[in-house]
């Protein structure tokens, strides 16, 4: 919360305990839910209509937010919660000082927000049922649908993928039921033009492939997918295509500041990947290696694979 609400309160009269973006208040024994970004962190006045109220509304827990946007909408002021001008630190502590006094008015409003929540935000509906809703929205755009596998293709063969929805079930916070994410798979032939070791000593990490464009051989991206098995006995396979050439390139954001070494292979071995994102020229998310493929001349591993 804001300084001058904490000095307002006094700092041991109350604790604050941050979890899932909301900030609950506990002061002598009395909880009140306060949106984190009402005032305790940099304020934004477009603020969208997230889950912290509804959520806090749900569990019976009396709110207090900044008038602005989607926060707006969903406290009623006086009713189900307070509301105080967006960048009020005053106003938000007159807010809490009233909760934290009167009992009375913290059950009040503690139950009416629950009732407000069933009526109002409660997901029990169907995906159809909220669709309908929503279509009859102004101002917003509904995402596109299609009923069937087949008119869904066109969506796999140019986006990166599309999420099915059982029409009949309801919306589960935070779980994925009735809904499954299907992500749009594609294959490329790559040149091995590398590898990096992995964590455990005399093991192979991934791949590091290339593709050619025109005379040039392109590094785009690289690949693991190897079992723990194949992951110790690749270093001795690919020796002998080793250059003798080695380095390491920038820290990964993913091994906590741990140099990417290299070792460069001639380019001679092709395998056949998976993938299914490409951005900035460069394969990215998780490419998994499929095959080796003996048949296939390096040459032949052309970037024209990665176009759309």
């Amino acid at each position: 919360m804001s300084c001058f609400a904490t000095r307002r309160l006094g700092a041991g009269n109350f604790e604050a305990v941050r979890a899932r973006g909301l900030l609950r208040l506990v002061v002598a024994g009395v909880e009140v839910a306060e949106h984190a970004r009402a005032g305790v962190r940099r304020e934004n006045p477009l603020e969208p209509f997230g889950c912290v109220v509804i959520e806090s509304m749900a569990l019976e827990t009396p709110v207090v937010g900044s008038g602005s946007a989607g926060i707006a909408e969903q406290i009623v002021h006086g009713e189900t919660g307070l509301l105080f001008p967006p960048g009020d630190d005053r106003a938000l502590a007159a807010a809490l000082d009233l909760l934290f006094a009167e009992a009375a008015t913290r059950s009040r409003m503690a139950s009416r927000g629950r009732q407000r929540y069933l009526d109002t935000f409660e997901m029990e509906h169907s995906y159809d049922d909220r669709r309908k809703a929503l279509e009859k929205v102004k101002g917003i755009e509904v995402a596109p649908v299609v009923r069937s596998a087949a008119d869904a293709e066109g969506w796999l063969e140019s986006e990166e993928g599309v999420i099915a929805k059982q029409s009949g079930e309801p919306y589960r916070p935070g779980e994925r039921v009735g809904m499954v994410k299907i992500k749009r798979v594609r294959t490329a032939d790559c040149v091995v033009v590398g590898w990096r070791p992995g964590k455990a000593e005399g093991t192979l990490g991934a791949v590091i492939l290339g593709m050619y464009e025109g005379k040039k051989l392109r590094p785009v991206g690289h690949a693991s997918g190897f079992s723990a098995k194949e992951k110790r006995e690749l270093p001795k396979k690919l020796a002998p295509y080793e250059t003798g050439e080695r380095g390491s390139g920038e820290p990964s954001r993913w091994s906590q500041g741990r140099d990417l070494e290299w070792i460069a292979l001639k380019p001679e071995l092709v395998v056949e990947i998976t993938f299914d994102h490409v951005s900035d020229g460069r394969i990215r998310h998780g490419a998994k290696v499929q095959r080796w493929r003996d048949d296939k001349p390096p040459r032949q591993c052309t970037y024209d694979q990665l176009s759309d």
